[in-house]
C-alpha cells in the first residue's frame, strides 16, 4: 500500500537517481579522516609505537615502544581532565572584553564525562563523533584584579557539547548539542558594578588534538571569530586530556584516547557507479542503441551511445523528471491514493568510495511535485491544500546495497509533509508526514519504484503506517568542472576496479 505522499515518493526517486548518477568506477585515492584510537600499554615493550601513555606525535618511537594504538568501534565512555602527561593540572582561561574592561576567568580544575564513537560518512570520511559536558572548577576572576570580582559558586558548567572531527581537518569542533548556548555563569562582588551579572558564552571553537591531548589557544579561538562571551568576541585557552573505556567490551579502566588521521588503501573493489550516457561521434562497436544506456539497449556493434566516466569526488549537477507518481496507503481502515502528474528534481551527486574500496554514488537534492490530485477516496471532495509540493533535502546512496539506491532525509526522519482537505469529513483529512527511507533500483538513467517493493520494505511510512509508491524518474547531469553546459542522461552500473 502506497503512502499518501506522492511528493515523498518522487523525492525519494530523485534522491536515488542523484546518488546513482554519482556512482562510477574510480581509481583515485579514497578519503581518510580523523579517528579515535585507545592508547594502550603493550604487554611487553618493543617495536614501533609510543614512549608515553598519551600517544602524542612527539612520543612516537621506532623501537622500544611501551604504548601502542588500538582500534575501537562501539560508543566509548569518556572522562576529560586538564592534567597533562605528568599528571599536572593546566589552568584553563576564558577571556573577553566587557564594558571596555578585560574580564578573565581562570579554572585550575577541569572535569567532564560523555561518550565518543568512530563514524564513517556516506562519502567514506572517518570521523569522531561525541558528546560531553565540562565543569571548570576552582574558577576565579583573574582580571580585573583587586576589584573583588568572583565567580558565583566557584565553577563554570557547560551545556552538553557536541564534538566532531567531520570536515574539520586536523581539529575537533566543540559546539552546543542544542541551540547556541555553550555555558553560563555569574560574576558577583565587583566594585565595577557593570561587570556583575550573568555571563552567557555562545558559539563554537575548533582545537587540534595531539594524541590524547586537545589544546585550545587564545589566538586561534579569537581568529575563528565563532566564540562570544557577554555579546562580545572572546577566547579560550585550555588543555583537555581524554580517556575512555568501553563497557560493551567489559573494560573497567579508563585508557587515554588518541586522535589520529586515517588513510584508506585503494585495493581492488566493486560497486554500483554512475556514468554519463554520451552520443558517439559516429556509430560503431559495442555500447548502447539508445540515449539512456539501459541494459536492454546494449549492443555489440553499431552502438550510437556509450558510457563515459566522471572523476571521483567531483560534483555533478543533476536534473530529473518523471510522472505520473502514485502513492497508496490506508488510515483507520480508509484506503487512499494520491497522484502527482509531474515530478522535477534538482540536486547534485558524486562518485565516491568507502574505506573498503567499494564504489558508490552519493547525492543530495529536492524534488517538486505538481499536478497533485486525490484519486481515492472518490466523491469526498478531497484535494491537496497546496498546488505543488517540495520535499525536504534528501540524500541518496548506493553504498552496500548493490543495484539499488537508498534515500533518506539529510536531517531528521521526515521526507515530506503535506495537508489533504476533504469536503466530507473522513479519516483521510489532515496533515501527512512521510517518514523513513526507501530503496529503488536504477535501470540506465531511470530509477523506478514499484508499489509492492516499497510496501514490502516497510521503511516508508505516513501517519505511522507503511505506504507504497509507484513511479519513475529519469536523470541527467552535467559537470561544471568539465565545462559541461548540456545535461546528459546518467546511467548506473556495477563496476570492478582493476
Amino acid at each position: 500500500m502506497t503512502g499518501h505522499r506522492s511528493a515523498v515518493a518522487l523525492c525519494l526517486l530523485f534522491a536515488l537517481s542523484i546518488s546513482a548518477m554519482a556512482a562510477q568506477t574510480a581509481v583515485a585515492a579514497t578519503p581518510g579522516g580523523t579517528t579515535a584510537l585507545t592508547c594502550k600499554k603493550k604487554a611487553e615493550a618493543g617495536g614501533a609505537g609510543f614512549s608515553k601513555s598519551h600517544c602524542k606525535a612527539a612520543d612516537a618511537v621506532e623501537a622500544g615502544a611501551e604504548y601502542e594504538h588500538a582500534a575501537f568501534s562501539a560508543p566509548t565512555e569518556v572522562e576529560v581532565s586538564n592534567k597533562n602527561t605528568a599528571g599536572e593540572p593546566q589552568t584553563a582561561t576564558i577571556r573577553g572584553v566587557v564594558s571596555s574592561t578585560t574580564v578573565e576567568v581562570q579554572a585550575t580544575e577541569v572535569t567532564g564525562t560523555g561518550t565518543v564513537s568512530n563514524q564513517l560518512t556516506t562519502r567514506g570520511e572517518h570521523f569522531i563523533q561525541g558528546e560531553a559536558a565540562l565543569t571548570y572548577g576552582n574558577a576565579t576572576v583573574a582580571a580585573p584584579a583587586g576589584k573583588g570580582c568572583k565567580v558565583k559558586g566557584g565553577k563554570v558548567v557547560t551545556e552538553s557539547l557536541a564534538v566532531t572531527s567531520s570536515e574539520q581537518g586536523d581539529t575537533l569542533r566543540f559546539s552546543p548539542a542544542k541551540g547556541t548556548l555553550f555555558a553560563s555563569f555569574q560574576i558577583e562582588g565587583c566594585s565595577i558594578t557593570a561587570l556583575n551579572g550573568t555571563y552567557k558564552v555562545v558559539g563554537s571553537v575548533k582545537c587540534p588534538p595531539d594524541g590524547a591531548t586537545i589544546t585550545c589557544t587564545g589566538a586561534s579561538t579569537t581568529e575563528q571569530g565563532t566564540f562570544e562571551m557577554h555579546n562580545h568576541m572572546a577566547e579560550i585557552e585550555s588543555v583537555l586530556t581524554v580517556s575512555g573505556r568501553n563497557g560493551a567490551l567489559g573494560e573497567t579502566e579508563y585508557t587515554p584516547l588518541s586522535a589520529t588521521t586515517t588513510a584508506i588503501s585503494s585495493g581492488p573493489a566493486t560497486g554500483t557507479t554512475t556514468f554519463t550516457c554520451e552520443k558517439r561521434p559516429e556509430p560503431g562497436g559495442a555500447g548502447f542503441s539508445e540515449e539512456h544506456c539501459r541494459a536492454d539497449h546494449a549492443v555489440e556493434s553499431g552502438a550510437e551511445y556509450e558510457h563515459a566516466e566522471a572523476p571521483e569526488y567531483t560534483t555533478t549537477e543533476v536534473s530529473g523528471s518523471g510522472g505520473p507518481i502514485t502513492f497508496k496507503g490506508s488510515f483507520s481502515g480508509v484506503e487512499y491514493e494520491f497522484e502527482a502528474a509531474e515530478a522535477v528534481a534538482k540536486g547534485w551527486t558524486e562518485n565516491v568510495r568507502t574505506t573498503g574500496g567499494e564504489h558508490f554514488a552519493y547525492g543530495e537534492g529536492t524534488i517538486t511535485f505538481s499536478g497533485l490530485k486525490v484519486n481515492k477516496p472518490a466523491g469526498k471532495g478531497c484535494k491537496f491544500k497546496s498546488e505543488s509540493l517540495t520535499t525536504q533535502s534528501l540524500m541518496a546512496s548506493t553504498a552496500g546495497i548493490g543495484m539499488e539506491v537508498k534515500v533518506d532525509p539529510v536531517e531528521g526522519t521526515v521526507l515530506a509533509e503535506f495537508v489533504i482537505e476533504c469536503e466530507i469529513a473522513n479519516f483521510v483529512t489532515g496533515t501527512y508526514k512521510v517518514e523513513g527511507s526507501v530503496k529503488c533500483p536504477p535501470e540506465g538513467a531511470t530509477v523506478t519504484c514499484s508499489e509492492a517493493s516499497v510496501t514490502g520494505q516497510s521503511t516508508l511510512k505516513a501517519r505511522g503506517v507503511k505506504v507504497g509508491v509507484a513511479g519513475s524518474l529519469t536523470l541527467s547531469g552535467r559537470n561544471p568542472a568539465l565545462k559541461e553546459v548540456s545535461y546528459t542522461p546518467l546511467s548506473v552500473t556495477t563496476v570492478s576496479t582493476p
